[in-house]
C-alpha cells in the first residue's frame, strides 16, 4: 500500500509573514492555526506529525483538535512537553487511520551551560492501524543543547528497538544531516531524503531556506518513492512530505 507522511513544525500556529512584518510574538491576532490546517489539508497526507503545538490556554485554543477538524482528520494525539504559561505545549500526531494506542515519553531539559534555550521535550508514540498492517509512529522536536539531543536520540533508538511494528520517525530535529546523531539514526532507520542533500531539501527557514533540520525516517521494509519539502509560509519551517510503499 502507499502511505503519504508529513512532518511540520507549525510555530504554534503563528503567521510567519505577519511576524516578519513586525507583529509582536505574543499578539493573539498573530496566531491562526487555520493557515496550518489549510496547508495540511491540501497535502492530504495519511499521517502528519506536528511540532510546536499548543492546547488551550493563554492566547491559544486547542490546536490539535482544531487543526485535525479543519484539515479532515478523524484521529489525533497530543504529547505535552512543557506548560507554556497556561497552555500545554509539545508535539502532535494526526491520522486518517485509527490510532489504537498512544503514549507520551518525556525528556528532561538539557544542560543550560551548553545552550541557554534548553527545555524539556517529548516524544509522541502512536500505534496506527492501516488495515493491512500496523505501524509505530514517533514524533519529536529535538532540543538545541547537545545533552538534550543525545537524551532524546537514545530514547528514540530504544523505542524503535522494542517496537513490534515497522517504525516511522519524524520531526524537527534541530540538526543537519552530517551531524553525528543524525548519522546514528540513519544507521538504524532509513532517512527518506536523498543521499545527496542540496538546497531543494532545505526546510528552514520557509522564506529563505538555508538548511535541512526536519526529517522523516522510515523502516527499511518501506520503499521511498519521494521525499521533499513543500512550499508553504504560515510557519518558519517548510512542511516535509514523504511518499512510501509498504
Amino acid at each position: 500500500m502507499k502511505l503519504k507522511v508529513m512532518t511540520y513544525n507549525i510555530m504554534s500556529g503563528r503567521n510567519n509573514l505577519e511576524l516578519m512584518a513586525g507583529k509582536d510574538w505574543l499578539d493573539p491576532t498573530l496566531v491562526n492555526p487555520s493557515l496550518v490546517a489549510a496547508v495540511i489539508k491540501e497535502q492530504n497526507a495519511h499521517i502528519v506529525g506536528m511540532n510546536e503545538v499548543h492546547e488551550a490556554g493563554f492566547i491559544f485554543d486547542n490546536q490539535p483538535e482544531r487543526i485535525a477538524k479543519e484539515a479532515g482528520y478523524d484521529y489525533f494525539y497530543f504529547a505535552q512537553a512543557v506548560l507554556d504559561r497556561e497552555s500545554p505545549y509539545g508535539n502532535a500526531i494526526l491520522s486518517k487511520y485509527p490510532i489504537v494506542e498512544a503514549e507520551t515519553f518525556c525528556i528532561p531539559a538539557g544542560d543550560p551551560s551548553e545552550d541557554e534555550r534548553v527545555e524539556a521535550r517529548s516524544i509522541a508514540k502512536a500505534t496506527i492501524d492501516l488495515g493491512e498492517q500496523k505501524v509505530t509512529v514517533l514524533v519529536s522536536h529535538f532540543g538545541l543543547a547537545p545533552s538534550e539531543q543525545k537524551m532524546v536520540v537514545e530514547k528514540v533508538k530504544e523505542l524503535i528497538a522494542v517496537s513490534p511494528y515497522p517504525c516511522i520517525l519524524m520531526g524537527d530535529f534541530n540538526m543537519e544531516p552530517d551531524e553525528k546523531l543524525i548519522r546514528e539514526l540513519s544507521a538504524l532507520i532509513q532517512d527518506t531524503a536523498p543521499e545527496k542533500i542540496d538546497k531543494t531539501q532545505y526546510t528552514f527557514s520557509s522564506n529563505d531556506p538555508f538548511m535541512k533540520i526536519d526529517y522523516i525516517f522510515a523502516d527499511e521494509s518501506m520503499k521511498v518513492e519521494q521525499a521533499m519539502p513543500i512550499e508553504a509560509n504560515p510557519s518558519d519551517h517548510k512542511p516535509y512530505v514523504a511518499e512510501l510503499i509498504l
